[in-house]
């Protein structure tokens, strides 16, 4: 599972967060105002950010979910922007990647500068 500062501040986006799961089964949160992760079957309070893991990104995913469709889908995009992880710093846990894969086929956004970003302006960004 990855805690990592990083992945905390990629996890504290509405578009994420308005995904948390129902309160059936356990699940990793972070609590800005206090510094520390924790598990539980729902937020404790507002400062309480949801960390996603590997399984329930790919359970967010459109498209097909079967394991040959989500482990292709995640290389050939790892494969295309791998250039663009070392450029932005992502490396370490899987869920990074996940997460990145799930904003870019979900939503078009991509993780640059610390935010994430809608892909159309970065096409109309000057070179």
């Amino acid at each position: 599972m990855d805690t990592s500062k990083q992945y905390k501040v990629m996890s504290d986006y509405p578009l994420i967060q308005d995904k948390t799961p129902s309160r059936k089964n356990i699940h990793f949160f972070y609590n800005k105002k206090r510094g520390h992760v924790y598990q539980s079957f729902g937020r404790r309070d507002d400062f309480s950010v949801w960390l996603p893991m590997q399984h329930e990104i790919q359970e967010l995913m459109p498209g097909c979910r079967c394991g040959v469709c989500l482990t292709n889908g995640l290389h050939n995009f790892v494969d295309n922007n791998i250039d663009g992880f070392f450029d932005t710093g992502i490396e370490g846990q899987v869920e990074k990647f996940w997460l990145c894969y799930y904003m870019h086929e979900k939503h078009k956004l991509i993780w640059k500068n610390n935010k994430w970003l809608s892909i159309q302006s970065l096409d109309s960004e000057p070179q």
